[in-house]
């Protein structure tokens, strides 16, 4: 992106001033917060934001990022999701990298939220309310892959049988192929060392679905 040539490039680097300038006029807390958000992907609410960074004075520095255009409302919703601009995660991707303890901790706490909201979909499916757990799915699901990516590099079996115990069964039945064989594998490794019968029962079953 920074290599863009003729009139598109030119509306980049415009773009990039214009963030640039953005980010000098508001205050080191609103920046600091600011440049830990592109690690929630997608979507998110207030609540994700508190859970995974815990900053302080959350929904005051929320309110004055949206105002500086900084932060935006995906209209509709309830609870109130938020989002970056690709053109604004873009930027602080590149321009704005926390110190390497701040990534250190923010990565693990995004994983481990992301499985209590594995959890929490699973609940919900279980107990018959799909329309709100599927809702909630796919709303999450930039980030729910985030975490499996995380549980996976990480080789985590408590991270991995977390995302399990829901996740495989909501992929396969939304036709989401490819998310499913990514998980059922390490997941199915990880209940075999830990002896999570339950799970690794369930998981060669979907499994053995999948390949009909």
């Amino acid at each position: 992106p920074l290599s863009r040539r003729g009139p598109e490039g030119d509306r980049h680097r415009a773009l990039r001033v214009v963030i640039a300038g953005s980010l000098d006029l508001i205050d080191p807390q609103e920046r600091t917060l600011l440049a830990r958000l592109p690690i929630l992907q997608g979507t998110f609410t207030a609540e994700d934001i508190r859970a995974v960074l815990d900053p302080p004075n959350l929904l005051d520095t929320i309110q004055a990022l949206r105002e500086s255009s900084l932060l935006m409302v995906v209209s509709g919703e309830q609870p109130t999701r938020y989002r970056l601009l690709d053109s604004v995660r873009e930027y602080l991707v590149s321009e704005t990298t926390p110190d390497m303890a701040t990534l250190a901790k923010d990565g693990p706490s995004h994983a481990n939220h992301y499985r209590t909201v594995a959890e929490a979909i699973g609940k919900a499916y279980r107990d018959g309310e799909w329309k709100r757990s599927v809702k909630r799915f796919w709303a999450d699901l930039p980030n729910l892959r985030a975490a499996v990516e995380y549980w996976i590099r990480a080789g985590s079996d408590d991270g991995l049988i977390g995302m399990a115990r829901t996740l495989p069964r909501v992929f396969f039945e939304t036709g989401l192929w490819d998310d499913f064989a990514k998980l059922v594998q390490p997941a199915l490794e990880a209940a075999a060392r830990t002896s999570s019968a339950n799970v690794h029962v369930e998981l060669l079953g979907l499994q053995g679905a999948f390949h009909r």
